[in-house]
């Protein structure tokens, strides 16, 4: 094979690694195939540029989300499949990932917005069952601003209570 050749496949290969940073739009899982997909929220954040629409699929997302910089984050109905839900990683639960800015007390959200405006939320479950907290630290929050704005619409938080008592 050519070096020209090489080259050209590389440079396709970079161009389509970074193709995220310059989109308008990605999706979490497959029911937006025109768009450039992610299997987890995380991902889909990371690997997204500010100002980005991350449209997350129908399905259950064993995950905690943290968002530092202004993005849409909106599920998508899909049939008649309802919302996606986010609940806590399987097998860990939640972890701490945060601190209050009051009492320096941990925090384990399950979506942190954190230093930056614009975060838009809708759409979304967000489920803190099987969380694993047994003991009153750290204190379970749904979705936790601080230090950044935006809005949330058409958000369900459930069972963001200790382990012993989540259904």
């Amino acid at each position: 094979m050519s070096r020209t050749r090489l080259a050209l496949i590389a440079a396709a290969g970079i161009l389509l690694a970074s193709q995220i940073s310059w989109a308008a739009s990605a999706a979490v899982g497959t029911c937006k195939p025109s768009l450039f997909s992610f299997t987890t929220i995380q991902d889909a954040v990371d690997h997204s540029a500010s100002g980005t629409t991350i449209f997350v699929c129908p399905g259950t997302y064993p995950e905690q989300v943290k968002i530092a910089k202004p993005l849409i984050l909106t599920g998508v109905s899909f049939g008649s499949q309802d919302a996606p839900v986010i609940v806590p990683p399987t097998g860990t639960g939640l972890t701490a990932n945060a601190t209050s800015l009051t009492s320096g007390n941990p925090i384990a959200a399950q979506i942190w917005v954190h230093d930056t405006t614009g975060v838009n939320i809708s759409n979304l479950t967000v489920d803190g069952v099987n969380n694993m907290i047994t003991g009153c630290s750290p204190n379970v929050i749904g979705i936790l601003y601080q230090d950044a704005s935006g809005t949330i619409s058409r958000v369900v938080a459930r069972n963001q209570i200790l382990s012993p008592y989540s259904s």
